[in-house]
């Protein structure tokens, strides 16, 4: 199984197999890639607040949408590798737990995250 078939077993089917780094599911819920140079001890970055591209802007979207509808967020803990096109591209991925995402602040021009803790993935796909 890919990542883009899992993000879609969870609900929270990929806008761009591509370019997308999140998927929302019906419910709301925000189900995020997470790649390891994201993490700084507990904190996740999970946006600018200055996108860069197509797939920035989705999230920076999908994270303010979040955090004004008061949604469940949640990561895809990924190891990330860039391509020989230059690309990031996921090569691994947890499939069986998620890393709940809280307490989303602005510090700068890029909106942080604390992991409070890890759920297994069909759990959140039951609540979706």
């Amino acid at each position: 199984m890919n990542i883009t078939e899992f993000f879609t077993l969870l609900g929270a089917k990929l806008n761009n197999q591509r370019t997308s780094w999140g998927g929302v599911t019906s419910n709301g819920t925000l189900i995020l890639k997470a790649g390891t140079i994201d993490f700084a001890g507990n904190r996740l970055w999970v946006a600018n607040t200055q996108p860069k591209g197509h797939g920035d802007v989705e999230r920076t979207k999908q994270i303010l949408q979040a955090i004004t509808e008061q949604h469940p967020v949640y990561a895809v803990k990924c190891k990330v590798e860039r391509n020989s096109k230059g690309e990031e591209v996921v090569t691994q991925f947890d499939k069986r737990e998620l890393l709940r995402i809280e307490n989303i602040i602005l510090v700068d021009d890029c909106y942080y995250g604390t992991v409070t803790g890890k759920v297994p993935a069909m759990q959140v796909r039951s609540r979706a």
